[in-house]
């Protein structure tokens, strides 16, 4: 008996023992372990290397090198520098991978930031604006260096240093107001959109840009009249312009990018924003419009009621087409998107890694309602795809914040 007894334990153990092999195997044969070596690999190399790689316009493991810059404590100018260049990048990835290594490096980088500001090299000094930016609020200390190249006479200074202010505190980028309401004028549209989007973040208080937005929406170009839209709803009521009826009649311009941002716009003013709901609902259900996903969150946040526009984001999940950008307008909604957490979930391991960076952030921007996705993100912290992985991590300090955390 006792024979028998040990042999079927010792068959356990090797049974158990060759499926750990297995799994181990299998582990080791994943692109997460392939994609962690190749991250591995990428860390131990120098910052010359590093740099040689992330300028050579053939390497294929750029983004793993832009990660290795920002994990670095040494060489700091050298680091920055780079990581500010990355961050001007027109590759979205890259921009990303930036703005991983800036954060982290967080105060550590402000002073190095603020040299490059003092230097008279334009690229240097659109480096620096475009790290500044990065940071965020991180970056108001560095309000008053900007504020002096904004009153330069060089004019790619001045448009740089403008740029930085889009992330700032809306009570730091409120003083310079009137230099983002004089560069509407500008003749080149991309400064007229990074003044937009200065006037944005201010919010409320940059009433006095009213009219101009609302010329530009007249005169400029697709780009600039959706801008002008975003801001005129952040800036939301003002007396003597019915700012909803105005976007409301951008809802039938012809281009995509100008409804989109004119519900973008109205999604920004909330309930003042009610008196469009009609057209608003209209949209939810019409694809000849292409902003069914768009509309159903504007819905919601200008009427206050989200059970419709949820149904119609539900359906909006299981299209191809429109998938990702229904996830996105989830976000858009914050807390009311809360009754679709589970199906958010399900979207967290999707093949395309944009599906799950997305769905990692709308989650995180609903907050602790979606705490019983928490499992599915904390397996999504070690994804093979290190934006997705930042992605999670941010949705789970944003649902169960640290705080919370030592209190448990």
């Amino acid at each position: 008996m006792l024979k028998e007894s040990m042999s079927h334990f010792f068959g356990v153990v090797i049974a158990v023992t060759v499926v750990a092999t297995l799994i181990f195997l299998l582990y080791l044969s994943s692109e997460s372990f392939a994609a962690g070596l190749r991250q591995d690999r990428m860390d131990a190399k120098s910052l010359t290397e590093l740099s040689e790689t992330i300028e050579n316009p053939r390497a294929t493991d750029k983004v793993e090198a832009i990660l290795a810059v920002g994990k670095g404590d040494d060489q700091l100018p050298e680091r920055i520098r780079l990581l500010g260049q990355m961050a001007m990048s027109v590759h979205v990835d890259e921009v990303a991978a930036a703005t991983v290594g800036l954060r982290r490096m967080g105060d550590s980088a402000i002073p190095v930031i603020r040299e490059m500001l003092e230097t008279e090299e334009t690229e240097e000094i659109r480096w620096a604006c475009a790290a500044a930016r990065t940071l965020g609020t991180g970056a108001d200390v560095l309000a008053p260096d900007l504020k002096k190249l904004m009153e330069s006479g060089d004019t790619n200074a001045r448009n740089s240093a403008l740029f930085a202010f889009q992330t700032m505190s809306p009570e730091v980028a409120l003083t310079v107001l009137q230099k983002a309401i004089d560069s509407l004028d500008d003749s080149n549209f991309n400064v007229q959109c990074s003044a937009c989007r200065v006037i944005e973040r201010i919010g409320p208080n940059a009433f006095p840009a009213v009219e101009r937005l609302i010329q530009l929406g007249e005169e400029g170009n697709v780009s600039t009249k959706g801008w002008s839209s975003i801001a005129l709803g952040s800036i939301g009521p003002v007396e003597g312009y019915d700012i909803a009826k105005i976007l409301e009649g951008r809802l039938n311009e012809f281009s995509f990018i100008e409804k989109e941002r004119a519900l973008q716009g109205l999604a920004n003013m909330g309930r003042d924003g009610e008196s469009a709901k009609a057209e608003v609902e209209a949209m939810m259900t019409d694809n000849s419009r292409r902003c069914m996903p768009q509309a159903a969150a504007t819905y919601a946040l200008i009427t206050g009621k989200s059970d419709e526009s949820l149904k119609v984001l539900k359906e909006l999940l299981k299209s191809e087409s429109y998938r990702d950008t229904a996830i996105e307008c989830l976000g858009w909604m914050g807390t009311m998107a809360a009754p679709l957490t589970s199906d958010l979930a399900k979207m967290l391991t999707h093949s395309e890694p944009a599906t799950r960076e997305n769905a990692a952030l709308a989650l995180g921007r609903i907050g602790p309602q979606a705490k019983s996705a928490l499992s599915e993100l904390k397996k999504l912290a070690n994804d093979k795809d290190m934006m997705v992985c930042e992605a999670a991590k941010e949705a789970i300090a944003k649902i169960n914040p640290p705080d919370n955390e030592k209190s448990k």
